[in-house]
């Protein structure tokens, strides 16, 4: 089942909402005990995080000093009686450093947990891990960019699986359930900072020690181990984290941009984008670094050519949650035609992890515009998996390893697979695009949707049915010229079905898409009930519904008591489809399928800008639309809603 969750809040640069620090955490921590895989043994966290790599050897004698240095690492008492973990980062930081040093591996360490902030930034990272692992050589800059992280309690009983039993539902206790989501948080920020293949953490409580391992696909846990007695697995941990892939750092990511020539040409394209609306402003979201840091140099291979493409700053968008696709977008153009040809155009970088069993996104795009390119759906140049090898483990997820694992042991299986098999993809747009919620006027919005629409049925016209239709899924045309002229069109077909291969019937039960867009009746129709077109108009009933709401300044009567947008968004998007069901039942009815009245006319609270009303004919009903600009500098709509409680 190809169905997903959706986060209402996703980390974009042009969100306006902002999520609760608290509810983050507990939204991340209820999502990774859906992927947990063990505690399984030391060994085979080892195999499952270093796969075909063979740690090497240590004598007894040298584990017997290395036991000496970590007997140093004890909590202190308080005044109130109770043990406080503060007295051990020191001497973890001094005798993990002096193994690193004999062990010849290039590592350090650094306390971080006196980082946190006391208030909440805009894009998140206001926690931080006790300490951070580090690359020798990199700068210190923010934890979120080490190479992985150490978590410290003083006593053993805080393990947060201290009394879970493997292969049971993870069941944690009342005082665990913090400490769980403080480590899953940690783990959100770091992926969000960073590209990465997979993470690794340890987890430090009192005498034992347990390691744990994301990637897109699960969240692997070792067991417990008195890592002073036995310090065996840490170091062979530390070694391999040090040698080993480069920690779960995505390496073809991670080149910088140090030619004189190319940090011109980002600097000039991000402020020409900039201008035309296509980037905000370039805002640092790390003390210290600079448009050029956060910007990449990436090599395509394309028609047996191989060229070079330059990002123009930090993704402008990238997703919150460490499983599924993990989607990573940015703004970028090619490196070789001179800085001030302004006739070149952008592209679009989407960085992903994909199905392995479903076609590629190039695939779905041949296959919809074959020939020519087809009205309201996105262009592209090109797309490929960053590595070919069937072999590789570090650009695949260890989802088809750990199913394997599970079959092995023979247990009856009624589902399917606990865990997806996703390989690290790359696609190249041609299509640029402005996120839904973006939108300057009303009329922009719609006609996006609109174009989006007839792209779907100009789809479902070359046998193509699209089934994954959300709020990030439509996009409003930078350039509608470049797109004939289509105000709006659609992207990610990765969920979509050949209507005429010979698997679609049975493509067409499936339930896809993104839970909060799905149709409605798609959750209450019985088994075999195939995913239709009309399934996908609905969807884009909720995405207009949607960005309505939460993207405007706005407010709802919904059951006597009056609330904002955002707050209605919450309301409505939820887990249950009952509450969609309820919205179309209860309130939708109130608004009246009348032509709407339109009339023009100054807005004297914001300047000469123009306003427009729109009134229902009766019921005393409105919705007035103007252009706002909020503190970040970024337009924003305003809108009036209100809904009766009584039918009209």
């Amino acid at each position: 089942m190809g169905i997903k969750r959706w986060d209402p809040v996703e980390c974009c640069l042009y969100s306006v909402a902002k999520q609760n620090h608290s509810d983050h955490c507990h939204a991340v921590g209820l999502e990774a005990s859906n992927y947990l895989h063990g505690p399984v043994t030391v060994s085979e966290f080892m195999e499952a995080s270093f796969s075909g790599w063979k740690a090497p050897s240590i004598s007894d004698k040298q584990l017997a000093k290395y036991s000496t240095l970590l007997d140093e690492i004890v909590p202190h008492q308080t005044e109130a009686g109770g043990l406080s973990e503060k007295s051990m980062y020191e001497p973890i930081m001094k005798s993990f450093g002096a193994i690193c040093k004999k062990q010849a591996m290039p590592l350090r360490f650094h306390i971080c947990a006196n980082e946190r902030l006391p208030d909440e930034p805009e894009f998140g990272y206001r926690a931080a891990p006790d300490l951070s692992i580090l690359s020798r050589d990199s700068p210190e800059g923010h934890w979120s960019r080490s190479l992985a992280f150490i978590e410290v309690k003083p006593m053993e009983k805080d393990d947060p699986l201290f009394h879970h039993t493997p292969g049971k539902d993870l069941d944690l206790k009342d005082s665990h359930v913090n400490v769980w989501n403080q480590i899953q948080s940690y783990a959100a920020s770091s992926y969000r900072a960073v590209p990465r293949c997979f993470l690794l953490a340890i987890g430090i409580f009192g005498d034992t020690a347990r390691f744990f391992r994301w990637d897109r696909s699960s969240h692997i846990v070792s067991h417990a181990f008195r890592y002073k007695t036995h310090p065996a697995p840490l170091i062979k941990f530390l070694v391999g984290l040090s040698r080993y892939a480069g920690g779960g750092v995505d390496q073809t990511l991670s080149s910088g941009i140090v030619l004189r020539q190319e940090q011109a040409l980002v600097e000039h394209h991000c402020a020409r984008a900039v201008d035309k609306d296509l980037l905000p402003p370039y805002e640092s979201i790390h003390p210290g670094r600079t448009l050029i840091d956060d910007s990449t140099r990436l090599e395509v291979k394309y028609n047996g050519s191989v060229d070079v493409y330059v990002t123009l700053g930090p993704p402008i968008f990238c997703s919150r949650s460490i499983f599924g696709r993990g989607t990573r977008v940015w703004l970028a153009r090619m490196v070789g035609c001179p800085i001030d040809k302004e006739d070149v155009d952008y592209v679009v970088i989407k960085d992903s992890w994909r199905e392995r069993a479903l076609w590629t996104e190039g695939d779905a795009y041949n296959a919809i515009h074959g020939d020519s390119n087809v009205f309201g759906v996105a262009r592209i140049l090109c797309d490929y998996d960053v590595v070919t090898d069937l072999n590789d483990k570090i650009h695949r997820t260890s989802g088809a390893h750990l199913n394997g694992v599970i079959d092995s042991w023979g247990l009856p299986r009624h589902n399917e697979p606990p865990f997806t098999d996703l390989v690290h993809h790359r696609c190249i747009l041609l299509s640029v695009g402005i996120p839904l919620w973006r939108f300057s006027s009303t009329r922009i919005l719609m006609e996006a949707i609109r174009d989006g629409i007839i792209g779907h049925r100009n789809m479902c016209d070359r046998g193509v049915l699209h089934r994954d239709i959300s709020i990030n899924n439509v996009m409003i045309s930078a350039d509608a010229s470049k797109e004939s002229n289509a105000k709006g069109f659609i992207i990610d077909p990765e969920y979509a079905v050949l209507l005429d291969s010979p698997s679609s019937d049975d493509d067409l039960c499936d339930l896809t898409g993104t839970f909060q867009f799905t149709s409605v009746a798609r959750f209450f129709a019985g088994h075999g009930v195939k995913h239709a077109q009309w399934h996908d108009l609905e969807s884009f009933f909720w995405v207009t519904v949607n960005v309505v709401l939460k993207h405007t300044d706005c407010s709802m009567l919904i059951d006597g008591i009056r609330v904002s947008g955002p707050v209605a968004v919450h309301l409505i998007f939820t887990d249950a489809p009952s509450t969609r069901k309820s919205f179309i039942e209860t309130h939708a009815p109130r608004l009246d399928p009348l032509p709407l009245e339109t009339t023009g006319g100054q807005d004297k609270g914001n300047g000469n800008k123009q306003r427009e009303s729109y009134h229902y004919p009766y019921e005393a009903k409105s919705i007035s639309r103007r252009n706002s600009t909020d503190a970040g500098g970024h337009r924003r709509g305003q809108h009036e809603i209100e809904f009766s409680s009584a039918h009209a």
